[in-house]
């Protein structure tokens, strides 16, 4: 948990009870001194595999290439969890973007592309019917611009009063470029989350990759009651 220094907290170092207050190149953060667990699912190991491609490349770039991925994290500021603009170094924007690239399964990139603006759809709705119906979402603008992919997170949850979903959620669809609505996600969501069952609640966020700027746009979300028709 990130958290500003102020008059009750300031820079705080050490650990109390189960919290240890850190910092790093992004400013304070509190941590729970847990002891991890790993699953080592096969998301997991290739999610690992990734960022380890990603990362080893930047020990192969030039000097040139490392200055063109400083320069461009200098003018690509990230946003954090408290809304401060971060700059990433060159190293990590590297990682990435080329990491966004591989869960496209496309080659990676020794040198940043031009950071566009990627716009995020107007419009999102989702169906959850495991019956004759359609497990799906629809959206507008449709299809998409070129270069660009759909990437859908989903979040899967007994109560309907459970609305707060957000370290729930799991990649499930990354897309086709140029992808048009509807798009049915029910074999998607099934694959990660298991069988659907009536009652349920699907909450997903939905966004806009740039397959060739790595560029992500804002998310919007929905959710529906699981049904059957």
């Amino acid at each position: 948990m990130k958290y500003t220094a102020g008059i009750l907290i300031g820079q705080a170092s050490g650990s109390i009870g189960g919290e240890t207050a850190s910092r790093n190149r992004f400013g304070p953060y509190l941590r729970n001194r847990a002891i991890p667990t790993n699953p080592n699912t096969a998301e997991q190991v290739a999610a690992r595999g990734r960022l380890a491609d990603a990362s080893q490349l930047w020990g192969t770039l030039t000097a040139d290439q490392q200055n063109a991925w400083n320069t461009a994290a200098d003018n690509n500021p990230i946003v954090d969890a408290l809304g401060q603009a971060q700059n990433l170094t060159g190293h990590l924007q590297c990682v990435k973007n080329n990491t966004i690239k591989l869960i496209n399964e496309v080659a990676m990139s020794t040198l940043p592309i031009l950071q566009t603006v990627t716009t995020a759809l107007l419009t999102l709705a989702v169906e959850a019917d495991i019956g004759a119906g359609d497990t799906e979402i629809n959206f507008t603008p449709t299809p998409v611009e070129t270069w660009e992919r759909v990437w859908v997170w989903a979040a899967v949850v007994d109560s309907p009063g459970v609305s707060y979903v957000e370290n729930l959620y799991k990649l499930v669809h990354t897309g086709t470029l140029e992808d048009a609505s509807p798009i049915d996600i029910e074999a998607a969501v099934e694959a990660r989350f298991g069988e659907l069952i009536v009652g349920q609640t699907l909450h997903v966020k939905v966004l806009i990759c740039n397959e060739n700027t790595s560029k992500l746009s804002a998310p919007l979300k929905a959710s529906s009651i699981v049904s059957t028709t």
